[in-house]
């Protein structure tokens, strides 16, 4: 199993969003950036950041929301293959 969550931030992005990864135990958290101009809600495009408890492991720039979705669900793919190696 790989709980995932996700951090919609207008400040103090990355604390903000670390400090919830592990306050909830989370295994991966997605960082929105909410007032961030022409992405998310709304939007056609959308630009994230993924954090696991040892920092940073992906960036998505602005991109389409189906390319953002596609990476992140290429990232849990690999992360839940590399737990089923173990």
């Amino acid at each position: 199993m790989l709980v995932v969550g996700f951090a919609a931030e207008t400040d103090d992005l990355l604390a903000n969003a670390a400090e919830k990864l592990r306050r909830k135990g989370l295994d991966l958290i997605v960082l929105n950036d909410v007032g961030a101009p022409g992405v998310g809600m709304g939007a056609d495009d959308n630009a994230i950041t993924v954090l696991d408890p040892d920092g940073v492991i992906l960036t998505v720039e602005r991109s389409p929301k189906l390319e953002v979705g596609r990476r992140l669900v290429a990232l849990v793919g690999e992360r839940l293959a590399r737990r089923s190696e173990v």
